[in-house]
């Protein structure tokens, strides 16, 4: 059972030991300390499996009296980083007037961090936070513009506990009614690109909550100061942690899709960072999470893909169905005992099999009024981000009559999949009916032949702001540059009836070769790259066409390679150094009416010389 034993010796985190911790007497190796000093854990399980918080960075202070911290190594580094701190701070964590103490620190995306420190503030007052530059670590964390920070007074002094975003006392959150808090702990959540969540305890109980733009936030470091500009400082910080919530380290890590990863190509292969322990890996994957988050080597489900495999990448073979979610989990499976440690269930979604695709041009019979005309059902106008369309009648197209067509032209001939009508949203569509009811859809290539796909009758829309439609209607793979509503009748009776609709949303079967990877003018791509692209809809096999001359790629004038996987080895082409490349691949299909489909040319370079 040794694969499993959880002492001193066999537990390590970033490749070092867990040093032992000494408090109230007590020796305590970290895992332990921090179940003991995390009183607000995260309540977020990874689809099943609790999450842990390893630290990145973890200071006891138990270095000798009168060192300076400045220049020491917290017990838990990385990359070997030591404290930049004023002389005023000592490694016993002894607290003089005024200092900032900092380690270097960039925060990733899609991350949840936790920054705590515990003090026994004797003096005016400590905090905690984040910098983006250092401007004197002699003086106060006030003065090196912090952001996202919070303090701690001493009971008696001017405020409570307080929190800011910054910089600075910029943009303040408030006095929370804890006074002089021993433990401070900023919880930062970057969410996405655009989007991040912040949010400050003080003694373990939530005082504040933002959502912010990370452009506004540059981070580099993470300190603690105090500052004695009212009261003379001292006491004590006992302990700082800086860590990241993510799964136990015995557990595979790191999926590749990532975890809820959307438009995941068809051709994906699943990789993964194997846990601490040596050992095999089993794979489950299907699209029931009951079924892959319950299965187990006795019990398969029909969903174990792997077993016992060495390696931590499988190759699905291309073979998962469009638009699809899929469930996937690895058990760690030790080598010396067989003990397996149970994964956390992940999840992505393929790529669609259509993608929208915009009329450039909208014509109708007739228009109510100027306002109301037919470019107003094309290009979103009047939806929300969750596709709730407004009931505001200038978003909508109004014809004259109560019977007329609206057609759409697109700048070439699409195979088209689906069309998506939001009808009439009026607030008073349910007493007026002008929503479109009887409806013939007809398309055409050239706008002069027209070729029917039938009637279809049309839901009414229900004159709220909240209308996300229900009218879906497939349309086989047609070929058209034209298509055309024809509406029969609307909803309402009366002889002033109108009809209306509020939008339509095309979608359309890429063809061609898209989406490459490396992206089109990407720079310093290594020669062990594997060229990837999206592949075209009908296509049976690729041909693929590389060299260092736009031209005889664009005239396809080299020799093409052939792969039936949209993934070509750079190697494979005969990739160099110091080169830019172009490519192009074109889609075949013996069967098809066009059995060539030409992509467009693409480029990258290399870098100048191996690193």
């Amino acid at each position: 059972m040794a694969g499993r034993k959880a002492d001193q010796e066999r537990m390590t985190i970033m490749g070092k030991a867990r040093p032992s911790l000494l408090i109230g007497g007590t020796i305590m190796n970290i895992q332990r300390f921090l179940a003991v000093l995390i009183l607000s854990s995260l309540a977020v399980p990874a689809m099943g499996v609790s999450l842990v918080l390893v630290p990145i960075y973890y200071d006891n202070f138990d270095g000798p009296p009168g060192q300076d911290l400045n220049g020491t190594k917290p017990d838990i580094t990385q990359e070997g980083a030591t404290w930049q701190a004023g002389s005023a701070v000592k490694a016993d964590g002894t607290l003089g007037p005024m200092f900032t103490a900092a380690l270097p620190f960039v925060p990733q995306v899609g991350k949840v961090y936790e920054l705590v420190a515990t003090f026994d503030n004797q003096g005016d007052w400590a905090a905690i936070g984040f910098l983006n530059t250092i401007t004197n670590l002699g003086t106060r964390i006030l003065d090196n513009a912090p952001l996202l920070w919070c303090l701690t007074r001493q009971s008696g002094a001017t405020n409570f506990d307080q929190a800011f975003l910054g910089p600075g006392t910029g943009n303040p959150l408030g006095d929370f009614t804890t006074s002089s808090a021993e433990e401070l702990r900023i919880r930062l959540e970057t969410t996405s690109q655009n989007e991040w969540v912040v949010t400050f305890f003080f003694d373990g109980k939530q005082a504040f909550q933002r959502t912010i733009n990370p452009a506004s936030y540059t981070i580099n470091y993470v300190a603690f100061g105090a500052n004695g500009m009212f009261l003379p400082m001292s006491g004590k910080v006992k302990s700082f942690l800086l860590g990241q919530w993510g799964l136990p380290p015995e557990l595979a890590s790191n999926p590749e899709p990532v975890d809820n990863a959307k438009d995941v190509s068809r051709d994906v292969i699943l990789r993964w960072a194997a846990g601490i322990y040596p050992g095999t890996h089993d794979l489950y994957l299907g699209t029931a999470y009951h079924d892959v988050n319950t299965a187990s080597r006795g019990d398969p489900k029909g969903v174990l893909v792997s077993k016992g495999q060495a390696g931590t990448s499988y190759d699905l073979g291309g073979r998962l169905a469009y638009g699809q979610t899929y469930y996937w989990r690895v058990d760690e499976v030790n080598a010396d005992d067989g003990f397996i440690h149970v994964g956390a269930v992940w999840a992505f979604t393929v790529e669609a099999y259509s993608y929208p695709v915009v009329p450039f041009k909208a014509t109708a019979s007739s228009s109510w009024r100027t306002s109301s005309g037919p470019e107003k059902t094309i290009g979103g106008v009047g939806l929300s981000p969750n596709d709730e369309h407004s009931t505001t009648v200038t978003d909508m197209w109004v014809c004259n009559t109560k019977s007329g067509w609206i057609q759409y032209e697109f700048d070439k001939v699409y195979k088209l999949d689906q069309v998506w009508v939001w009808n009439s949203n009026q607030s008073t569509e349910e007493t007026l009916g002008w929503g479109a009811k009887d409806v013939e859809i007809l398309y055409s290539e050239d706008g002069q032949n027209w070729n029917s796909l039938g009637m279809f009758e049309f839901a009414q829309g229900p004159g709220e702001a909240t209308y996300v439609t229900d009218i879906k209607i497939a349309l086989g793979g047609v070929f058209a540059k034209y298509v055309k509503l024809d509406i029969k009748a609307p909803w309402g009776a009366a002889a002033s009836t109108k009809v209306s609709i509020s939008e339509v949303r095309f979608y359309a079967a890429p063809l061609a070769a898209f989406r490459p990877e490396p992206a089109d003018g990407a720079t310093d791509v290594p020669l062990d790259t594997t060229l990837t692209w999206r592949s075209g809809r009908e296509a049976a096999r690729h041909e693929v066409y590389i060299g260092t001359d736009r031209e005889t790629i664009a005239s396809a004038t080299v020799p093409a390679k052939v792969v039936d996987r949209a993934r070509v080895g750079l190697g494979s082409l005969g990739g160099e150094y110091d080169r830019t490349y172009y490519w192009r691949v074109d889609e075949v299909n013996d069967q098809a009416e066009v059995k060539v489909r030409q992509g467009p040319v693409w480029s990258f370079s290399t870098p100048t010389y191996a690193v």
